[in-house]
């Protein structure tokens, strides 16, 4: 078919979503503290745009975002990009009912027919502009009406619609990020698999009391596609009753708000009296007890990157942890009793190392090595200080499934190791061709090791 091109999108200048208030005399929380009035949804949202800009010492490429997204660069980048907060509208087609797999509740805010200018009999699909643009999609009709404004998450194929924060809108992107060939389409057998491994873990909360009230899921069963891995979508949707809440992920700690001070700086202020490093032991206890027990106890490991991971803080409650985009777990069905039905049988695994380097590689690594050297580098306390306080957490969450078939592994294999297996996505995904790497997955590449640094330290 033929794609007319969308109408451009407006991106926010460099100022207009930065910093309406002076800033403290410290970027860390030692001047005034400052009101955290601007913490409105629409504010928890923007939290995105500085977290798309912060440096990781885990992703190289964090600060160079053209080199991030193969395929997409200049302005296209610059209107549909996270770390330049723009709005845009999605653009419609609509898929031959027959031909249409769809699953799930649709929102009341999702468009019909009349308001695409589409016929009875065919279903309407959102597509991103830039998709819109570069791919031809088969057995679609294009609908003349842009509808839904909506603003990039930092996942960027990610949208957050605008007049509406209950839920997110996932789909297919013509880029690569971490590797040429590491594609942002989205077949349509990730969809059903997270919808399966969200169950699952609904499953192993609801056998779990003292997570339960803790860990919070967002509910993935809604999709649809058309057999096409560029024509898809996902809704998401948030847990209700969390109007009250802070809600942020775990990659946003370390950006600054519009205040000049951290992210976390101001939520421990709100909630913690102040007291970042006992903010960051909450957060790190729940992190480790989850992850502990989805791979001790039920021989889970998630890829639950700092992206997928949101603190959700409200007065009155300890911290909770909210999880979205499971569909890069990894099983052991032996662990877990049963075989669940996913499509992509690499998610099932036999060996318990390949549950190790994922919860080495994500868990520990990302959700917490990295904000520890975070807060170190901005002088929040000494690096063996917060290093010290992830091995305590994590070794704390051990002690306690220590009966657990598995648990003198996850000691062997990352608290008592001399070295760690890290990630090579940039060689398995460009550098090097899958019959050289022996790779299957090109996210799950283990191709180096790197020193521990949650050994303790010699004096």
């Amino acid at each position: 078919m033929s794609i007319p091109t969308s109408a451009p999108a407006t991106p926010r200048s460099s100022t207009s979503a930065a910093r309406p208030e002076s800033r403290s005399t410290s970027a860390h929380g030692t001047g005034p503290q400052r009101s955290t009035g601007w913490w409105t949804d629409t504010a928890q949202r923007r939290t995105e745009w500085p977290a798309a800009c912060t440096t990781t010492r885990w992703r190289p490429t964090s600060t160079t975002p053209s080199t991030r997204r193969h395929g997409i660069a200049g302005d296209a980048l610059r209107h549909h990009a996270p770390e330049f907060a723009p709005e845009f509208a999605l653009r419609w087609v609509g898929v031959p009912a027959e031909t249409a797999v769809r699953h799930g509740q649709l929102p009341p805010w999702w468009p019909t027919n009349v308001q695409l200018d589409l016929p009875d009999g065919f279903l309407p699909f959102p597509v991103h502009p830039l998709t819109w643009q570069a791919v031809e999609l088969p057995g679609g009709l294009p609908s003349p009406t842009a509808f839904l404004r909506v603003t990039p998450t930092l996942s960027m194929r990610t949208v957050a619609p605008l007049d509406h924060s209950d839920g997110h809108v996932k789909l297919p992107l013509p880029t690569s990020t971490l590797g040429a060939r590491n594609r942002r389409s989205i077949k349509p057998g990730t969809l059903t698999d997270g919808a399966v491994v969200q169950e699952l873990l609904a499953d192993v909360l609801g056998a779990e009391p003292a997570l339960s009230r803790r860990v919070l899921l967002t509910d993935e069963a809604t999709y649809g596609h058309a057999g096409h891995e560029q024509l898809g979508y996902l809704v998401r949707r948030y847990p209700a009753g969390l109007d009250g809440s802070r809600m942020v992920t775990a990659a946003a700690l370390l950006a600054e708000t519009p205040t000049g001070r951290l992210v976390i700086t101001e939520l421990a202020d709100e909630f913690f009296a102040g007291d970042v490093l006992a903010l960051f032991e909450a957060y790190l206890r729940l992190l480790f007890e989850l992850h502990v027990t989805l791979w001790l106890r039920y021989g889970i490991a998630l890829e639950s990157h700092q992206q997928n991971t949101s603190l959700v803080l409200t007065h009155g409650q300890p911290i909770r942890l909210l999880y979205k985009d499971n569909d890069g777990a990894r099983i052991d069905p032996a662990r877990l009793g049963h075989v669940p039905p996913v499509v992509d049988q690499r998610m099932l695994v036999r060996d318990p190392y390949e549950l190790s380097d994922l919860f080495t590689t994500i868990t520990v690594h990302l959700c917490a090595g990295a904000p520890a050297f975070g807060l170190a580098e901005r002088g929040i306390a000494p690096v063996d200080q917060l290093l010290g306080l992830v091995r305590r957490c994590l070794s704390d969450a051990v002690d306690k499934l220590a009966g657990e078939p598995g648990s003198a592994v996850l000691r062997d294999r990352v608290l008592d190791a001399q070295r760690l297996p890290a990630k090579s996505m940039v060689i398995a995904g460009t550098l090097r061709s899958k019959a050289r790497t022996g790779a299957s997955d090109i996210n799950k590449y283990y191709g180096t090791t790197s020193p521990n640094y949650l050994l303790p330290r010699r004096t």
